[in-house]
Protein backbone atom coordinates (compact mmCIF):
# COMPACT_ATOMS: atom_id res chain seq x y z
CA UNK A 1 0.00 0.00 0.00
CA UNK A 2 1.18 3.61 -1.05
CA UNK A 3 -0.77 6.70 -0.17
CA UNK A 4 -3.50 4.65 0.86
CA UNK A 5 -4.27 2.69 -2.49
CA UNK A 6 -3.25 -1.32 -3.18
CA UNK A 7 -2.12 -2.70 -6.36
CA UNK A 8 0.63 -5.87 -7.18
CA UNK A 9 4.14 -6.66 -7.21
CA UNK A 10 6.16 -9.94 -8.19
CA UNK A 11 8.34 -11.51 -6.20
CA UNK A 12 11.59 -8.81 -7.21
CA UNK A 13 9.16 -6.05 -5.32
CA UNK A 14 8.33 -5.25 -8.98
CA UNK A 15 5.15 -3.78 -9.77
CA UNK A 16 2.87 -5.28 -12.03
CA UNK A 17 -0.02 -4.25 -11.69
CA UNK A 18 -0.54 -0.39 -10.29
CA UNK A 19 -1.04 0.90 -7.32
CA UNK A 20 -4.77 2.22 -7.97
CA UNK A 21 -7.11 0.52 -5.58
CA UNK A 22 -8.78 1.03 -2.11
CA UNK A 23 -8.54 -2.61 -1.39
CA UNK A 24 -7.21 -5.77 -2.89
CA UNK A 25 -7.68 -9.64 -2.08
CA UNK A 26 -5.27 -12.75 -3.38
CA UNK A 27 -5.87 -14.47 -6.91
CA UNK A 28 -7.95 -17.34 -6.84
CA UNK A 29 -8.81 -19.45 -10.38
CA UNK A 30 -6.66 -16.64 -12.57
CA UNK A 31 -8.78 -13.77 -10.54
CA UNK A 32 -8.43 -11.51 -7.46
CA UNK A 33 -10.97 -9.41 -6.11
CA UNK A 34 -10.23 -5.30 -5.86
CA UNK A 35 -12.37 -2.06 -4.47
CA UNK A 36 -12.14 1.12 -6.45
CA UNK A 37 -14.33 4.23 -5.58
CA UNK A 38 -16.54 2.21 -3.11
CA UNK A 39 -17.49 -1.13 -6.02
CA UNK A 40 -15.80 -4.28 -5.83
CA UNK A 41 -15.09 -6.22 -9.08
CA UNK A 42 -12.21 -8.57 -10.32
CA UNK A 43 -9.59 -7.98 -12.05
CA UNK A 44 -6.26 -11.45 -14.34
CA UNK A 45 -2.91 -11.24 -13.36
CA UNK A 46 -2.25 -8.75 -15.85
CA UNK A 47 -5.01 -5.95 -13.97
CA UNK A 48 -7.66 -6.10 -16.67
CA UNK A 49 -11.00 -5.98 -15.37
CA UNK A 50 -12.81 -9.21 -15.32
CA UNK A 51 -16.05 -8.77 -13.82
CA UNK A 52 -17.18 -5.27 -13.60
CA UNK A 53 -17.25 -3.21 -10.02
CA UNK A 54 -21.22 -3.66 -9.31
CA UNK A 55 -20.73 -5.57 -5.82
CA UNK A 56 -20.61 -4.03 -2.59
CA UNK A 57 -18.07 -7.55 -1.35
CA UNK A 58 -16.72 -10.31 -3.19
CA UNK A 59 -14.74 -12.77 -2.03
CA UNK A 60 -12.32 -15.22 -3.62
CA UNK A 61 -13.33 -18.00 -5.88
CA UNK A 62 -13.92 -21.34 -4.96
CA UNK A 63 -14.75 -24.49 -7.64
CA UNK A 64 -15.77 -22.15 -10.14
CA UNK A 65 -17.69 -19.77 -8.24
CA UNK A 66 -16.96 -16.45 -5.79
CA UNK A 67 -19.43 -15.01 -3.26
CA UNK A 68 -20.50 -11.42 -3.59
CA UNK A 69 -22.64 -9.06 -2.34
CA UNK A 70 -24.97 -6.45 -3.48
CA UNK A 71 -26.56 -4.04 -0.77
CA UNK A 72 -27.63 -6.76 1.01
CA UNK A 73 -28.36 -9.77 -0.93
CA UNK A 74 -25.65 -12.31 -1.34
CA UNK A 75 -25.18 -13.41 -5.00
CA UNK A 76 -23.08 -16.21 -6.55
CA UNK A 77 -20.67 -15.08 -9.58
CA UNK A 78 -19.11 -17.53 -12.12
CA UNK A 79 -15.57 -16.74 -13.73
CA UNK A 80 -17.24 -15.40 -16.86
CA UNK A 81 -19.75 -12.78 -14.70
CA UNK A 82 -23.36 -14.71 -14.44
CA UNK A 83 -24.96 -14.08 -11.66
CA UNK A 84 -27.17 -16.32 -9.74
CA UNK A 85 -29.24 -15.04 -6.61
CA UNK A 86 -28.25 -16.66 -3.35
CA UNK A 87 -31.62 -16.40 -0.98
CA UNK A 88 -29.79 -17.04 2.22
CA UNK A 89 -28.41 -14.43 4.94
CA UNK A 90 -25.08 -16.26 5.24
CA UNK A 91 -23.19 -18.65 2.29
CA UNK A 92 -19.51 -19.88 3.08
CA UNK A 93 -17.01 -20.94 0.14
CA UNK A 94 -18.13 -23.43 -2.19
CA UNK A 95 -16.43 -26.90 -1.31
CA UNK A 96 -16.90 -29.91 -3.60
CA UNK A 97 -19.92 -28.79 -5.07
CA UNK A 98 -21.74 -27.57 -2.01
CA UNK A 99 -22.28 -24.50 0.24
CA UNK A 100 -23.18 -23.90 3.64
CA UNK A 101 -26.16 -21.31 3.98
CA UNK A 102 -28.29 -19.77 6.94
CA UNK A 103 -31.49 -18.83 6.73
CA UNK A 104 -31.76 -16.24 9.58
CA UNK A 105 -28.69 -14.62 11.96
CA UNK A 106 -26.26 -16.87 11.98
CA UNK A 107 -24.97 -15.82 15.12
CA UNK A 108 -28.83 -16.32 16.81
CA UNK A 109 -31.23 -18.52 16.02
CA UNK A 110 -30.87 -19.10 12.45
CA UNK A 111 -31.55 -22.53 10.53
CA UNK A 112 -28.28 -23.76 8.87
CA UNK A 113 -28.24 -25.89 5.38
CA UNK A 114 -26.35 -27.19 2.31
CA UNK A 115 -26.79 -26.39 -0.92
CA UNK A 116 -25.36 -27.58 -4.37
CA UNK A 117 -24.28 -25.53 -7.03
CA UNK A 118 -23.21 -28.35 -9.29
CA UNK A 119 -25.80 -27.89 -11.81
CA UNK A 120 -24.17 -27.23 -15.11
CA UNK A 121 -26.28 -24.45 -17.15
CA UNK A 122 -25.66 -26.71 -20.22
CA UNK A 123 -28.16 -29.68 -19.20
CA UNK A 124 -30.31 -30.89 -21.94
CA UNK A 125 -33.77 -30.93 -19.80
CA UNK A 126 -35.98 -28.47 -18.31
CA UNK A 127 -39.20 -29.41 -16.04
CA UNK A 128 -41.88 -30.59 -18.24
CA UNK A 129 -43.89 -27.41 -17.28
CA UNK A 130 -43.48 -24.08 -15.16
CA UNK A 131 -43.75 -20.51 -15.53
CA UNK A 132 -41.45 -18.79 -18.32
CA UNK A 133 -40.95 -15.47 -17.36
CA UNK A 134 -40.37 -12.13 -19.82
CA UNK A 135 -36.31 -10.69 -20.31
CA UNK A 136 -34.82 -9.07 -22.83
CA UNK A 137 -30.64 -9.95 -23.26
CA UNK A 138 -28.62 -6.90 -25.12
CA UNK A 139 -25.97 -9.61 -27.04
CA UNK A 140 -22.54 -7.96 -29.28
CA UNK A 141 -23.10 -10.35 -32.28
CA UNK A 142 -20.05 -9.71 -34.43
CA UNK A 143 -19.81 -5.95 -32.88
CA UNK A 144 -23.00 -4.88 -33.38
CA UNK A 145 -25.92 -4.69 -29.58
CA UNK A 146 -28.81 -6.46 -30.59
CA UNK A 147 -31.30 -6.66 -27.70
CA UNK A 148 -33.05 -10.30 -27.91
CA UNK A 149 -36.96 -10.66 -26.51
CA UNK A 150 -36.00 -13.69 -24.21
CA UNK A 151 -37.98 -15.81 -21.66
CA UNK A 152 -36.51 -16.61 -18.52
CA UNK A 153 -36.59 -20.39 -16.46
CA UNK A 154 -35.78 -20.21 -12.99
CA UNK A 155 -32.92 -22.71 -12.35
CA UNK A 156 -30.78 -23.28 -8.94
CA UNK A 157 -31.04 -20.04 -7.50
CA UNK A 158 -30.87 -17.72 -10.37
CA UNK A 159 -32.74 -17.10 -13.54
CA UNK A 160 -31.25 -18.49 -17.47
CA UNK A 161 -32.27 -16.44 -20.18
CA UNK A 162 -33.79 -18.79 -23.22
CA UNK A 163 -33.74 -17.61 -26.66
CA UNK A 164 -36.34 -18.28 -29.55
CA UNK A 165 -34.65 -19.95 -32.38
CA UNK A 166 -35.83 -18.11 -35.56
CA UNK A 167 -34.98 -14.57 -33.66
CA UNK A 168 -31.38 -15.89 -33.62
CA UNK A 169 -31.59 -17.05 -37.74
CA UNK A 170 -33.00 -14.08 -38.31
CA UNK A 171 -30.31 -12.41 -36.61
CA UNK A 172 -27.26 -14.53 -37.68
CA UNK A 173 -28.98 -14.83 -41.41
CA UNK A 174 -26.00 -13.85 -43.92
CA UNK A 175 -23.54 -14.18 -41.39
CA UNK A 176 -20.50 -17.53 -41.39
CA UNK A 177 -22.81 -19.08 -39.14
CA UNK A 178 -26.27 -18.79 -40.81
CA UNK A 179 -28.99 -21.23 -40.67
CA UNK A 180 -32.23 -22.31 -42.13
CA UNK A 181 -35.10 -23.67 -39.29
CA UNK A 182 -37.45 -25.86 -40.15
CA UNK A 183 -39.97 -28.83 -39.47
CA UNK A 184 -40.14 -32.16 -40.12
CA UNK A 185 -41.41 -34.23 -37.49
CA UNK A 186 -39.24 -31.81 -35.14
CA UNK A 187 -37.48 -28.93 -35.29
CA UNK A 188 -34.45 -29.25 -38.34
CA UNK A 189 -31.66 -26.73 -38.58
CA UNK A 190 -29.71 -26.80 -41.42
CA UNK A 191 -26.63 -25.02 -41.16
CA UNK A 192 -24.57 -22.37 -43.87
CA UNK A 193 -27.76 -22.03 -45.39
CA UNK A 194 -29.76 -18.64 -46.02
CA UNK A 195 -33.23 -18.04 -43.56
CA UNK A 196 -36.31 -17.62 -44.71
CA UNK A 197 -38.78 -15.46 -42.92
CA UNK A 198 -41.95 -16.27 -41.29
CA UNK A 199 -43.22 -13.44 -39.93
CA UNK A 200 -42.54 -13.95 -36.14
CA UNK A 201 -38.77 -12.53 -36.09
CA UNK A 202 -38.09 -9.81 -33.19
CA UNK A 203 -41.79 -9.91 -31.55
CA UNK A 204 -43.84 -12.77 -29.70
CA UNK A 205 -47.52 -12.02 -29.93
CA UNK A 206 -47.85 -12.51 -25.80
CA UNK A 207 -46.48 -11.21 -23.44
CA UNK A 208 -46.02 -11.10 -19.91
CA UNK A 209 -45.53 -14.66 -17.91
CA UNK A 210 -46.28 -17.66 -19.55
CA UNK A 211 -46.51 -21.27 -19.06
CA UNK A 212 -44.41 -23.58 -21.14
CA UNK A 213 -43.98 -27.05 -21.79
CA UNK A 214 -40.53 -28.51 -22.43
CA UNK A 215 -40.14 -29.03 -26.16
CA UNK A 216 -40.20 -32.81 -26.34
CA UNK A 217 -40.31 -33.06 -30.41
CA UNK A 218 -36.67 -33.30 -31.26
CA UNK A 219 -34.13 -30.92 -32.68
CA UNK A 220 -32.00 -31.85 -36.26
CA UNK A 221 -29.00 -30.24 -36.77
CA UNK A 222 -28.10 -31.12 -40.33
CA UNK A 223 -29.90 -34.38 -40.13
CA UNK A 224 -28.97 -35.60 -36.46
CA UNK A 225 -30.04 -35.24 -33.61
CA UNK A 226 -28.94 -32.69 -30.70
CA UNK A 227 -29.19 -32.73 -26.95
CA UNK A 228 -30.48 -29.58 -26.47
CA UNK A 229 -32.70 -27.78 -23.56
CA UNK A 230 -35.55 -26.59 -25.19
CA UNK A 231 -39.32 -25.32 -24.47
CA UNK A 232 -41.89 -24.07 -25.84
CA UNK A 233 -44.46 -21.31 -25.58
CA UNK A 234 -47.79 -21.29 -27.36
CA UNK A 235 -49.58 -18.31 -28.46
CA UNK A 236 -53.66 -17.83 -28.18
CA UNK A 237 -54.16 -19.23 -31.74
CA UNK A 238 -52.29 -22.35 -30.87
CA UNK A 239 -48.76 -21.16 -32.78
CA UNK A 240 -45.96 -22.42 -30.89
CA UNK A 241 -42.96 -20.98 -30.29
CA UNK A 242 -39.31 -22.82 -29.31
CA UNK A 243 -36.85 -21.68 -26.90
CA UNK A 244 -33.15 -22.32 -26.87
CA UNK A 245 -30.22 -21.74 -24.73
CA UNK A 246 -27.64 -19.22 -26.67
CA UNK A 247 -24.80 -21.19 -25.40
CA UNK A 248 -26.01 -24.82 -26.20
CA UNK A 249 -26.76 -23.08 -29.59
CA UNK A 250 -23.55 -21.60 -30.17
CA UNK A 251 -21.62 -24.95 -29.25
CA UNK A 252 -24.28 -27.21 -31.94
CA UNK A 253 -23.95 -24.83 -34.71
CA UNK A 254 -20.40 -23.60 -34.45
CA UNK A 255 -20.07 -20.16 -33.11
CA UNK A 256 -19.13 -18.80 -30.62
CA UNK A 257 -20.36 -17.50 -27.52
CA UNK A 258 -18.68 -15.92 -24.61
CA UNK A 259 -18.56 -13.01 -22.72
CA UNK A 260 -15.84 -10.15 -21.44
CA UNK A 261 -16.49 -6.90 -18.99
CA UNK A 262 -16.31 -5.02 -22.01
CA UNK A 263 -18.42 -6.55 -24.35
CA UNK A 264 -21.04 -8.37 -21.89
CA UNK A 265 -22.15 -11.24 -23.66
CA UNK A 266 -21.06 -11.51 -27.49
CA UNK A 267 -21.31 -13.83 -30.47
CA UNK A 268 -18.80 -13.99 -32.97
CA UNK A 269 -20.01 -15.75 -36.48
CA UNK A 270 -16.22 -15.84 -38.03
Amino acid sequence: MLNGKCGYIDKTGKEVIPLQYDGVGGFSQGLAGVMLNGKCGYIDKTGKEMIPFRYDGAWDFSEGYAICLKGSQFVFVDTEGNEAVCPYNYVEDVYEGLAIVCMGDPEEDGKWGVISLTASSSESSVPATGTAYPSTQTVDVDGKAVEFRCYALKEGNGMTNYIKLRDLADILNGSAAQFEVGWSNGVTITTGQGYTKNGSEQKTPFSGERTYKEATAKTLVDGKAADLAAFTLTDDAGGGYTYYKLRDLGTALGFKVDWTAERGIFIETK
